[in-house]
């Protein structure tokens, strides 16, 4: 008899232990058993720069699910659904599945957080998501903007030419030679010889969206001859033959070839894209004008926002610039909108007028990818009622302009010239 209790109490005591260890294994970041997991890389914990307006929360389960969103800033549990964060979905099927997370930028002073939480077959997948304040609350490195050193949105080929007789082919049908090492020459483009100019030291990110210099009349350093190729500098080449408009394409010199301690060549970087009427905002409290007269002054306020303004008075009228966020999108395809507002106002996709969702002298964050429209608006100076609807014109934010990790203005660009109306 004692020797049976001996087993039996031996063997609780393994149970014991292997409880102990499914129970270890439980805290990892997955639940076990795969009835309801986070997906690929993801993370219980998301963190967000207080103007980090977007992100993504992916993971399996298998069997219908929902999703609620519990505000947990001030450690403790609100009852209401906070307003500064939602999702795309809070339900569907079984399957791999990813949410969008969109937030508000965070300019309460303090962080934020709230906790998202998928039910799914009984189990609970909790993912806590916290934003940084703006004005210096939370930890400083939540302000930190990434700096790559290039443009995310400038597409470039990698070419790589060598000392070795050929007449090497850049895109955009530009050709050059690069020989005697160590220096380049224009190629041959359809029987005519390109031209080169040297723009100097330069970081690729700088030289990609630089203007293009004027070709060929109106500068006499462009040239047939050979000049040095040289690292971190940017290059134009370009020709002109007739029956053909003028043809150019930049390059980069992003390092050297070597054979030895000679430079038998070169790694460049190569693009023709052009990004005209590219505007750089960054200085509080200034004006512009998008377009014609009619269109629309807009204000700058840093560090990423932008301010419908009054534009004026006619004798019975008074006019104001109104704005309105379209949302994430393409460049071309807000191009593509503005293009079909301006040609026929029946196709036009751009939303009709309202006073709730386009806004008259309120900051508007502005937001990298996002495109907006601005409407010029007449209200009668008597009766105060809506008398003139002007056409919509617009802008698309490329980029932030960060320093020392911070975002100190905007680059914009637009359909239409934006002119300093200060």
């Amino acid at each position: 008899m004692k020797h049976l209790n001996f087993l039996r109490l031996c063997a609780a005591a393994l149970l014991c232990v292997a409880g102990l260890a499914m129970n270890a294994c439980g805290d990892d970041d997955e639940p076990q058993g795969g009835g309801l997991q986070l997906a690929g890389d993801g993370t219980k914990e998301q963190r967000f720069a207080a103007d980090q307006l977007n992100g993504s929360l992916s993971f399996e389960t298998a069997a219908p699910w929902s999703a609620s969103i519990v505000e947990t800033t001030g450690r403790s549990e609100q009852m209401a659904a906070p307003d500064w964060i939602s999702l795309d979905r809070y339900s569907g099927e079984a399957g791999r599945q990813t949410l969008t997370i969109t937030l508000t930028p965070n300019d309460t002073g303090a962080d934020r957080s709230a906790d998202i939480v998928i039910s799914s077959g009984g189990e609970e997948l909790r993912v806590s998501v916290t934003q940084a304040a703006s004005n210096g609350g939370g930890d400083d490195e939540e302000d930190i903007v990434p700096d790559t050193g290039e443009w995310d949105w400038v597409d470039y080929e990698t070419t790589y030419v060598m000392d070795s007789g050929e007449d090497y082919h850049l895109p955009g049908d530009q050709y050059i030679w690069f020989e005697e090492p160590g220096f380049f020459r224009g190629g041959w483009s359809d029987g005519e010889t390109s031209e080169l100019i040297d723009m100097g030291e330069m970081s690729w990110k700088e030289f990609s969206i630089m203007e293009k210099p004027e070709y060929p009349d109106n500068n006499a350093d462009w040239t047939e001859e050979l000049i040095p190729c040289v690292k971190g500098h940017g290059y134009f080449a370009g020709w002109r033959s007739t029956g053909y408009s003028t043809r150019i394409v930049r390059f980069w010199v992003e390092d050297y070839i070597m054979q030895g301690d000679e430079v038998v060549g070169a790694k460049l970087r190569v693009t023709r894209d052009e990004f005209p009427n590219l505007f750089f905002a960054r200085e509080d409290g200034k004006y512009y004008q998008v377009g014609a007269m009619a269109s629309g002054v807009i204000q700058f306020k840093a560090p990423h926002s932008v301010i419908g303004k009054w534009t004026g008075n006619s004798t019975s009228t008074t006019h104001n610039t109104y704005i309105m966020d379209a949302g994430p999108m393409e460049y071309d395809d807000w191009y593509s909108i503005m293009q079909d507002e301006q040609e026929d106002d029946e196709t036009s996709s751009v939303p009709e007028f309202n006073e709730t969702d386009w806004l008259y002298d309120t900051e508007v964050p502005c937001v990298k990818g996002h495109g907006y429209y601005i409407r010029r608006i007449g209200f009668d100076r008597n009766t105060g009622e809506l008398s003139d609807v002007g056409r919509a014109y617009g802008f698309y934010v490329r980029d932030y302009i960060v320093e020392n990790g911070a975002i100190v203005g905007l680059i914009i660009q637009s359909v239409y010239e934006l002119s300093d109306v200060s």
